[in-house]
């Protein structure tokens, strides 16, 4: 029962998501021929040897997890494992008061060193231009971003794992720019232009993957009659995801994001068709993409405390808000839940 104490307090401080936290007690018994016994509490090997009962009892302060007994004798009275089941309680209780005083404290966020896991959920009708022909594009995402692996499920289910938070949130935003599953108004900054024209220009996003920078959207009011020459094949500009077109074209803003910066309503009237973002069950973001401003969110803290959203109180990593961020290998297909 000391493993079950140690490696909760293990999984604490190595940041694992629990609700809460779970120690384990064993009970002995020492019978009589009379009737007559004795309920011992944290039984050690001797006990155990020369006893008539091996009760283990694992669970949190809520109750009872796991339980499992050996004895030697023929029958256990009910008298004998109230008091068993009460002393285990009582001893479970002073264990985890010990444990919740323990120093260092849990972690309470994932270990630097712990591989980082997300999972996304796309459109199963996406996935052919998410994989490419051979696998082409998948491929450059993994290695342009430096994810470990991402898997790709017929359902839309993706898994994404990654040695750092920072390559995690790469390989999400290049699966949601390849896709066009970014919600309108994201700020992209610093994409370097592919290709100059004569009705504006291409910035890419990903690899393989272009969007269009109108000349009605290259400066802060009005329209350019051709593109400035400091805008060249390299340069390095910021732009605005505005959605699709009907033929599933990228339209992408940099008067959009002029305004932005400048503190300036923008509002885009064109025939794009709009996206609510890739469904995740993570929610960081690579720090060079944001939302516009006044567009609404929600997020909490990773140092907050445990909410009626499902949140714990053992854990303030991703997912301690109930969003449903928790590593973990993801369901097969038809699996149930």
């Amino acid at each position: 029962m000391a493993s079950v104490c140690g490696g909760c307090l293990a999984m604490l401080d190595a940041g694992v998501p629990l609700t809460d936290p779970v120690a384990g007690i064993a009970m002995g018994l020492i019978l009589e021929p009379d009737g007559s016994y004795v309920v011992l509490s944290d039984i050690q090997g001797s006990e155990d040897a020369l006893g008539d009962m091996d009760f283990k009892v694992a669970g949190s302060a809520r109750g009872v997890s796991a339980f499992q007994m050996d004895i030697k004798v023929e029958g256990i009275t009910l008298d004998i494992m109230r008091q068993a089941l009460g002393q285990a309680a009582a001893g479970r209780a002073y264990i985890l008061t010990q444990m919740e005083a323990c120093s260092p404290p849990p972690a309470r966020a994932l270990s630097s060193w712990a591989p980082k896991v997300a999972l996304l959920s796309v459109p199963p009708e996406k996935l052919g231009m998410l994989i490419g022909p051979g696998g082409k594009t998948i491929k450059g995402i993994i290695a342009e971003s430096g994810a470990a692996d991402i898997v790709i499920n017929n359902s839309g289910s993706i898994q994404i794992v990654a040695p750092t938070e920072a390559v995690l949130a790469k390989a999400r935003e290049m699966i949601a720019l390849q896709l066009d599953e970014l919600p309108v108004g994201t700020i992209l900054r610093q994409r370097r232009v592919s290709s100059v024209t004569l009705f504006g220009l291409f910035v890419e996003l990903a690899p393989g993957k272009n969007g269009l920078v109108h000349l009605s959207e290259l400066a802060e009011e009005g329209t350019l009659a051709e593109v400035p020459p400091e805008w060249k094949v390299g340069s390095l500009m910021d732009v605005m995801f505005i959605g699709t077109t009907a033929d599933n074209k990228t339209r992408l803003s940099h008067k959009g994001v002029l305004l932005t910066d400048a503190g300036k309503p923008y509002s885009w009237a064109g025939p794009v068709s709009s996206s609510s973002g890739i469904g995740s069950s993570g929610r960081d973001r690579d720090s060079s993409s944001e939302n516009r401003p006044g567009a609404s969110s929600s997020s909490s803290s990773s140092g907050g405390s445990s909410s009626s959203s499902g949140g714990s109180r053992w854990y303030s990593g991703p997912g301690a808000d109930g969003d449903g961020y928790q590593p973990r290998t993801p369901r097969r297909d038809g699996e149930a839940a």
